[in-house]
């Protein structure tokens, strides 16, 4: 061959829009089969997003409805990319996106995300008998950020805030006014960072769904804190039961149990065997437990009917929320956004507990402004907020 000749392949090469990456990290694909690398990436995208157990709920049903086995999903890419808008709504369209960002990343080629591309349009690009120069991939690379330093800040918080309710008993009516400031601030730093997880996903898809419902959850309740921080701190009268900050606390069970809910329909499947026991005892149990302590006795007590509305509701949406949020947490327990789910789960637990204590306190007459067993929805919110930022985090690991 010519230097001429040279010249002219190396120019076609570097022109050709699918440009190899650096010569670094790459090994040469002489034995690897591109179709494997191809399922690969589909596997490893699916756990990444939604855990083994959804991706094999999903191939079953592909398989059950489409005849179309795992192994053969290279050939129909096509109806794989719409059973995934079924399932995920627009939110399949940033799977398949995602997925031909991963394959890409294992073929050296550089990723350029275009709105008229389908996930077949990137993979039909990205073959390697439409490229004129030899086949490399990249070393397998992950680089999801750690959020280390989150959990340390919200360790150091949760300590902070326990040592202040400890020597803040003494301090009578201050304790009101910083206690309250402290909610207000907590749970609008709460809500803010459930923002952007919502923010990311937008309206794409069942996922979509799920982070606006969580995200509008945490701003009823931060808007609940507030109603009830304009009572004490600015009208300087106590709160009344029920309040205009009782409605905003109940108002934000509805979109987390909508959003949860409309997901995990979809996703059925997945919470199977003893997933799906684990699910059912916990349901039981809690239910169980707040109809023997609190929903029984609040509805012989001699509170006005329309205080007991809200003294049931409270302990009862507890409870569903609750069985969501564990059975949620199984489903995406292997998944990359499983350590997320869980500090959201865990956080929803805790505020769990925060109502139920709060609403016996009231029953019993022992709960007052500035009790210590608000720590429960402080730490709450901590781990809500940990949660959130976690899924702000992964979510920005891939191309949405």
């Amino acid at each position: 061959m010519s230097n001429h000749e040279k010249d002219n392949r190396s120019e076609r090469v570097s022109n050709h829009p699918l440009q190899i990456k650096s010569w670094k990290n790459r090994i040469r694909l002489h034995s690897v089969d591109y179709n494997d690398l191809l399922l690969d990436s589909i596997d490893e995208v699916f756990v990444d997003l939604l855990g083994t157990r959804v991706r094999d709920a999903f191939y079953d049903a592909l398989e059950r409805n489409q005849r179309i086995a795992r192994e053969e999903l290279a050939q129909h890419l096509d109806k794989f990319q719409e059973a995934l808008e079924t399932v995920l709504g627009s939110g399949g369209d940033t799977v398949g996106r995602t997925i031909a960002k991963r394959l890409y990343a294992k073929l050296a080629l550089d990723f350029t995300p275009r709105s008229d591309y389908r996930l077949t349009d990137y993979v039909e690009a990205a073959k390697p008998q439409s490229r004129p120069w030899e086949e490399f991939a990249t070393v397998k690379l992950r680089n999801f950020p750690s959020i280390v330093n989150a959990k340390v800040v919200a360790l150091t918080a949760a300590i902070v805030f326990t040592v202040f309710y400890w020597v803040a008993q003494t301090w009578g009516s201050d304790l009101v006014v910083f206690t309250d400031a402290l909610f207000i601030v907590v749970s609008g730093v709460c809500a803010f960072v459930a923002f952007l997880p919502a923010r990311k996903w937008k309206e794409q898809g069942r996922l979509g769904v799920v982070h606006l419902g969580l995200f509008l959850a945490v701003l009823l309740w931060f808007l609940g804190e507030s109603v009830w921080g304009i009572y004490e701190l600015l009208l300087a009268v106590e709160v009344p039961y029920p309040s205009a900050a009782d409605i905003f606390y109940l108002a934000g069970y509805l979109p987390a149990l909508l959003g949860i809910t409309f997901f995990l329909v979809r996703v059925k499947t997945a919470i199977k065997g003893i997933a799906f026991q684990a699910a059912i005892l916990s349901g039981l149990v809690i239910i169980g437990s707040a109809v023997v302590f609190l929903i029984n006795p609040i509805i012989a007590s001699s509170s006005s009917n329309l205080a007991k509305i809200f003294d049931v509701g409270y302990p009862s949406l507890d409870a569903i929320l609750l069985v969501l949020a564990v059975t949620m947490l199984i489903a995406f327990a292997d998944g990359k956004i499983g350590e997320s789910w869980f500090w959201i789960s865990f956080g929803m637990i805790l505020t769990t507990m925060a109502d139920l204590a709060f609403s016996f306190g009231t029953l019993s007459g022992w709960y007052y402004s500035g009790h210590p067993i608000e720590l429960l929805w402080l730490w709450g919110y901590i781990s809500l907020t940990l949660g959130f930022n976690a899924q702000r985090k992964q979510l920005n690991s891939f191309s949405m």
